[in-house]
């Protein structure tokens, strides 16, 4: 991935080494993460929608890739060696990076304005800038972040309608709803057979299947998984009595002709009721 990424950024820059312009450093908060972009001067090469970075005009092998993602900023896809992420924002003139916890560089092309902000430490240009900056990205974030909660609701909504449990256990089920004490709970059981959690000696200590089970809840409808079983009692016995275990690293893939969304354990995810 890294080889890829330093020869995208390779090819990139023979197209951007006629039209590489210095930016001069006028100003930066010092908590701002990526120390090698942080010099007096950098190496700007804007072409469209891309935007590259460097501190030197001619070696690209550290090199800050970005992207435009909105009418107003650029994206940072990755960096060859520090994976800092910011966005940026070009125009007039003036370069601003900024991260999301608000630290930022600013550059100019008009290197005595630089050196004379720089000298006085006058903020107020850039900090003017990087709020209005902030507030477009936020903006952008949360409109992004519906979208996406809107698209895992419509794949849940779809994986839940065509839910089916694949082994039959009723007395499991059974223990489930008494569990849930709520009436209106569904139980599927996704899993062919019971997996086992052995302890260092190989002794079994516990027998556990796959179960999402839907349910509503104060007017809304939900989905969640859990790992449901029984402690083992010694000699290929098991308890009747109803166990939760935790998985680690585990999730169920929800599939549905829209997509999937990973479900993390014990986790209400809400569907439409419909």
């Amino acid at each position: 991935m890294r080889l890829l990424f330093l020869m995208a950024i390779l090819a990139f820059s023979g197209e951007l080494s006629a039209q590489t312009t210095p930016f001069y450093l006028a100003c930066n908060t010092t908590d701002f993460s990526d120390k090698k972009l942080t010099v007096k001067v950098i190496y700007a090469g804007h072409t469209g929608d891309s935007l590259t970075l460097s501190p030197s005009p001619d070696d690209m092998t550290y090199s800050a890739l970005y992207r435009k993602t909105s009418d107003i900023y650029l994206k940072r896809l990755k960096a060859y060696e520090d994976p800092a992420y910011n966005i940026a924002w070009i125009g007039g003139g003036r370069l601003l990076l900024i991260q999301g916890d608000g630290n930022y560089c600013y550059y100019l092309t008009d290197q005595q304005r630089a050196v004379a902000m720089h000298d006085t430490y006058n903020p107020q240009e850039p900090l003017v800038l990087r709020d209005s900056l902030k507030v477009a990205y936020e903006a952008a974030f949360k409109k992004n972040k519906e979208a996406n909660a809107l698209r895992n609701t419509a794949v849940l909504t779809a994986y839940a309608h065509n839910l089916k449990s694949i082994r039959s256990d009723p007395e499991l089920e059974k223990l489930i709803k008494k569990w849930s004490n709520n009436p209106t709970t569904q139980v599927y059981i996704v899993d062919q057979s019971y997996q086992y959690t052995r302890n260092g000696y190989g002794v079994v200590l516990n027998e556990y299947i796959t179960v999402v089970f839907k349910f509503k809840l104060n007017g809304k409808c939900f989905i969640q998984w859990r790992a449901f079983g029984h402690d083992a009692l010694g000699g290929g016995q098991f308890s009747p009595d109803l166990g939760i275990y935790g998985i680690r690293n585990s999730f169920v893939k929800a599939k549905s002709s829209q997509g999937w969304v990973d479900m993390d354990p014990a986790t209400n995810y809400e569907i439409s009721c419909d």
